[in-house]
Parts: C-alpha cells; sequence; structure tokens
C-alpha cells in the first residue's frame, strides 16, 4: 500500500513538472494582468457638443456621431483631429449607459512587419517578453473594452485581436491572455471563406470594401472579418495572413461541418514527455492545458485530415474521419494521443521515406502537387496579365509622346513637404507612402507635387513625366483643368 502510495506521489510530481514546464515554456501559456486594474466609464463628451461618446480606452482615432468632430482619447485626455484623411475607424459609437461583459479570454496577434527586431532570434518571436513588457503593463493600468477583429497600437507594437469569449468586453484581471501568433503585410493570392454568396460575387464585394477601406485590409486564418456588416470567417490564406489586392483569388466554401470530434496525434514532443504508460495521462491534462486549450480557445479553426499542427515545441497529425471541418470550442471533443519513442521514430521515418516517393504513391502529397499547379496556373495568368498591362501602357505612351505639358501647367501645380508625423500615420498604406512612378518610398523634407486628381509624386518624377505626358501616371486624368488646379492650390495653402 505504502509503495503504491509513493508510486502515485511520484506521479503527481511529475505531472507538476510537465505542467510547469509548459507555463514557462509555451507560447500558448496563459498570461493574467497584475497590479491595481482601474475601472473606469467608458464614455467621454464630445469636447464641442458635449454629447457623450464611446471610449474604448485604445487611444483610437473615432468621429463624433452628433457634430463629426474627430478626436482620439489617450488615457483620458482628448486630442482633436482636425485632418479627416487621419481617420483610422469611421465606427462610432452612442453610448450612454453601457454594461459590457468581462472577457473570460481574449487571443492577440502582433504585427511582424513592424515588430522589434530585439524580440526576434533565430527567427522566432519572444513572445514571452513582449506579453510580459508589452501587453500586461498596458492592460493593468485600466480597464478597456476589447472587440474581435479590431487593431490597436501600444507604442510602437501593433496589435489584432483575433478572437475572444465573448467576442466583446472588458478585459480584467481574471481574463486569461494569449499572443502566441503574429501576421504580415504581404500580398495573399489565395483566400478560402466561409460563405454562401457565389464565389464571383464574394471576390467582388470584399476588394471592392477593402478598396474603399484599406486600412481594413488584414486576412488572417482562423479569424473574421467584417464586410458590409457580414461576418466572415477565413478558413485559409497563404502564409496564414495577408493582404488582398486584385490579382488574389477570394473561394466561396459554402458548407463546411463543426466537428464534434477530434483526434490529435503528438507526434513530437519535448524527452521528458516520452513517460511509462502510468504517467501518460498526466501528461496529456498538462499538453491539454496548456497547449490545445489555449490554441483552440475563442477561435473556430479550420482543420483537414492528416493536418500538422505545430504548436510550441510539439507536433500533433489531426485524425478525423471527415476530410475537413470546423474545431469550436466547448461544442468539439478534442481527443490528445502521445506516441512512444518508437512510434514518433517510425512516423518521421515514414515522413522522410515519403519525400522520396514519386507524388502518385503518396496520397497527402498528390493534393500537394495538384495545390502547387494550381499556383503555377494563377501565376502564369498573373505574369500573362502583366505583360498585356505594359504593352497598353507602351502603346499609349507612343501616343502621348508629342503630347507635352508645357511649364507653366506644371508649375502651376502645388508642392508640398513630406514630414516624418504624415510617414508614422500612414505607413501601413503603399499608396500614400510612396511615389508610385518610382515606387521608392517617401523620405522626411522630401518634396511631392500634387495633380488635380489629387495624386501627388516626387517632384522630380512627376516633372519628368509631365514633359513627356498631360495624363496622371495612375488614373489618366488630364492636367489641364484651371478650375481643379485652383482648388488643390487653395486646400494646399490654407
Amino acid at each position: 500500500m505504502g509503495q503504491a502510495q509513493t508510486q502515485q506521489q511520484q506521479d503527481m510530481s511529475q505531472a507538476n513538472e510537465h505542467l510547469l514546464y509548459l507555463q514557462r515554456t509555451a507560447t500558448t501559456a496563459a498570461h493574467y494582468i497584475y497590479g491595481n486594474q482601474e475601472e473606469v466609464q467608458f464614455q467621454v463628451k464630445c469636447p464641442k457638443c458635449r454629447s457623450n461618446q464611446f471610449d474604448d480606452q485604445l487611444g483610437r482615432v473615432t468621429n463624433c456621431f452628433q457634430c463629426k468632430l474627430i478626436f482620439s482619447v489617450n488615457d483620458g485626455q482628448i486630442q482633436i483631429r482636425q485632418d479627416s484623411t487621419q481617420l483610422e475607424d469611421k465606427r462610432t459609437f452612442q453610448m450612454t449607459e453601457v454594461q459590457f461583459p468581462h472577457l473570460e479570454n481574449v487571443t492577440f496577434y502582433v504585427n511582424r512587419t513592424i515588430l522589434d527586431p530585439a524580440l526576434i532570434k533565430d527567427n522566432v518571436i519572444d513572445f514571452q517578453r513582449l506579453i510580459k513588457n508589452v501587453l500586461l503593463p498596458f492592460f493593468s493600468v485600466r480597464q478597456r473594452v476589447l472587440e474581435s477583429g479590431i487593431k490597436f497600437s501600444i507604442g510602437s507594437f501593433e496589435f489584432r485581436v483575433v478572437g475572444g469569449f465573448p467576442s466583446k468586453g472588458i478585459i480584467t484581471k481574471q481574463t486569461q491572455i494569449y499572443c502566441y501568433g503574429y501576421y504580415i503585410q504581404d500580398t495573399t493570392r489565395k483566400v478560402k471563406i466561409l460563405s454562401k454568396k457565389p464565389s464571383q460575387q464574394l471576390d467582388f464585394e470584399i476588394k471592392s470594401y477593402f478598396n474603399v477601406n484599406p486600412k481594413d485590409n488584414q486576412i488572417i486564418q482562423d479569424s473574421t472579418i467584417r464586410v458590409n456588416q457580414q461576418k466572415l470567417l477565413i478558413l485559409q490564406c497563404d502564409n496564414s495572413s495577408g493582404k488582398i489586392d486584385r490579382n488574389s483569388t477570394i473561394e466561396s466554401i459554402p458548407n463546411v461541418q463543426n466537428l464534434r470530434d477530434v483526434k490529435l496525434c503528438c507526434i513530437k514532443c519535448p524527452a521528458q514527455f516520452l513517460t511509462y504508460q502510468s504517467q501518460r495521462d498526466r501528461s496529456k491534462e498538462a499538453i491539454r492545458r496548456t497547449i490545445i486549450n489555449p490554441y483552440f480557445s475563442g477561435l473556430t479553426r479550420f482543420l483537414e485530415k492528416g493536418q500538422i499542427l505545430r504548436i510550441s515545441d510539439f507536433e500533433f497529425q489531426v485524425q478525423m474521419f471527415e476530410d475537413h471541418g470546423l474545431v469550436v470550442p466547448n461544442y468539439t471533443q478534442i481527443d490528445i494521443d502521445i506516441l512512444s519513442t518508437t512510434q514518433q521514430q517510425r512516423i518521421q521515418q515514414n515522413r522522410q521515406f515519403e519525400q522520396l516517393l514519386p507524388p502518385s504513391l503518396v496520397p497527402n502529397r498528390r493534393n500537394d502537387i495538384h495545390r502547387q499547379h494550381a499556383q503555377q496556373i494563377e501565376a502564369l495568368h498573373r505574369l500573362l496579365n502583366t505583360f498585356i498591362l505594359l504593352n497598353e501602357n507602351q502603346q499609349l505612351l507612343l501616343s502621348l509622346r508629342n503630347n507635352r505639358t508645357s511649364e507653366e501647367q506644371i508649375n502651376l501645380l502645388p508642392l508640398r513637404q513630406i514630414s516624418m508625423e504624415f510617414i508614422n500615420q500612414h505607413q501601413n498604406d503603399d499608396n500614400l507612402i510612396k511615389c508610385m512612378i518610382c515606387l521608392e518610398d517617401y523620405q522626411e523634407n522630401q518634396i511631392v507635387r500634387t495633380m488635380p486628381c489629387w495624386h501627388y509624386f516626387h517632384q522630380e518624377c512627376i516633372d519628368k513625366w509631365l514633359h513627356k505626358s498631360t495624363l496622371c501616371p495612375i488614373c489618366k486624368t488630364e492636367v489641364d483643368s484651371e478650375l481643379q488646379m485652383e482648388d488643390i492650390s487653395m486646400q494646399f495653402h490654407q
């Protein structure tokens, strides 16, 4: 009896060590707010018309729903913004007495494109430092309202709320905080979205919306986006994140069922988790609490049979009867199996062996080859479209060779100087901080010239262009409207 009790105590000690190891090393481990968090009222008086405005405590730019005054609130201090082009969040709120639920959990992704290099080592982000040094101090000061899908900044860092339960609420000391993923600003070429609308219609709606709202253009796999008041779930996305442009392909997937159960086979894990059978159940429970539950918490994830999930130091292979489906938190039963050392080695050997076989003999690789072929065909189509466009532009230039803008007309176009504040405010929009003639980013104190259509370029670039043409390089607007030029001059000299 005493020996059995001793063995049980050893098993408990081993399980506790596993849990402590995971909490210390796993990027998916939960964090909590510390210190005395100030409770605040989520409203503020408009400094112009004194109407009650909603204050989300994130310092984002908004506008008054009554007088349309543009302002931001930072730590209770109202800053009035005069330039309407700086409006980052067009949503306004009319809330006087609002009761928000407390968030049980919330998951953030960080913008890797503008991430501090000091937080990246061997191409891996130090999420532990990021959470402890940036996120937790920010939310420990006062209560703040969060909503799935919003973007906000903390200093030079940019975050997005990709999931949480409930989808909108107050982050408190009891909220489980996760940040283990990142997103990038590169263009994504193919996106699958859960929607019953035809792919062509959905493609047109999304591209039209993002063309009007470029700051909302950010796709993250397994998260949702709002387009024209409709909520859409991103099932798959190149590189798991990116932006949509006119060459991106948006595919509508109308029917994806929720999975009632799914099994995750651990095919790679740290050596200390390869324990005896008597301790395996406790190890699985530690992995479930610290690795699996946070990974699926607050998100509806799309899984495919045979898919490999890499989470922290672990690799899991997805096993299920269906070809694909959605894992819904608090609905899908997730079972975990830890394979023995011999089984894991056999799987790794099989994966290496499959790489040596012809693709036709390996089902999973056949699918990969089909996808690669489709991507290659898509790339060829894009290349062909580029050649056609270049040819059209060449013909246009030839036709305009003798049609030049006079020096007097060029000098009428207004000049202005680029400031560092302007660059920082528009750093995520290439159309505003990059000269579309030389494709170089604008630098502080550089001079730009503005066309009647409001497109602007480096002075030397556009002057050289106008000596050969009378059209805007982007929209082909003529530079011969005195009324438009006067209007531009007045706007920039006010």
